[in-house]
């Protein structure tokens, strides 16, 4: 790989994601407290500058696309975490939803996914009193669905399907990897198993190999 655009600002993270027929990325800038949104230029061949949500110690921005509308769910170490859905009449982001404090105190990670044909996302939470919590929409707005366990200072979750089933694995600070797997008749996240010997793991990303 070569170097094909340099952008001028630091950033903790990154998602690329589809909307509208046209390509985007969103990057997280902590120390800037933004979500900077970039969009392919088709003519140029570049990413050229899209929109931004101004916040405070901005760790992840995810995107989300529900029923052709953008929803970006803006996760900050301070000021609370927010909901922001993209109008298109005004060309701009607005807040429609905060995120309860009281289980999010400090996020690290967030997950978007689809189980069953209904639309979720997971933030990891990092703090002693915080919670990993799942989310679920509900056609209207987002609200709380489950949380994990709490108290393990999570810093990263994974969704995974395997074997047709829907799984996340919450990597801790405290504990090894955590394995949940979606039990389809209550709707809901049960414990499975944990990953031995793998101590103090961070994050874990999975892959195919076919």
């Amino acid at each position: 790989f070569a170097a094909y655009q340099s952008l001028k600002f630091e950033s903790i993270s990154v998602e690329a994601f589809d909307f509208g027929g046209e390509q985007f990325v969103v990057f997280a800038q902590p120390f800037a407290g933004t979500c900077s949104f970039l969009e392919w230029d088709h003519v140029e061949m570049n990413f050229r500058i899209y929109d931004t949500i101004e916040g405070t110690s901005t760790v992840v921005c995810k995107p989300m696309v529900i029923d052709g509308a953008l929803f970006v769910v803006v996760a900050q170490l301070f000021g609370g975490s927010h909901i922001y859905r993209r109008d298109l009449s005004a060309s701009r982001f607005i807040k429609i939803q905060d995120i309860d404090i009281l289980k999010i105190r400090k996020p690290n990670d967030v997950e978007a996914f689809t189980v069953d044909g209904e639309s979720f996302f997971v933030i990891a939470d990092s703090s002693k009193a915080g919670s990993t919590t799942v989310y679920k929409w509900n056609g209207n707005g987002f609200y709380s669905h489950q949380s994990l366990h709490p108290w393990y200072r999570d810093t990263d979750v994974e969704y995974v399907e395997i074997s047709g089933k829907a799984h996340l694995i919450l990597s801790s600070s405290s504990q090894r990897p955590v394995v949940y797997q979606w039990n389809r008749g209550l709707k809901r996240f049960d414990r499975r198993t944990d990953i031995p010997e793998m101590e103090d793991v961070f994050s874990v990303k999975h892959f195919r190999v076919k």
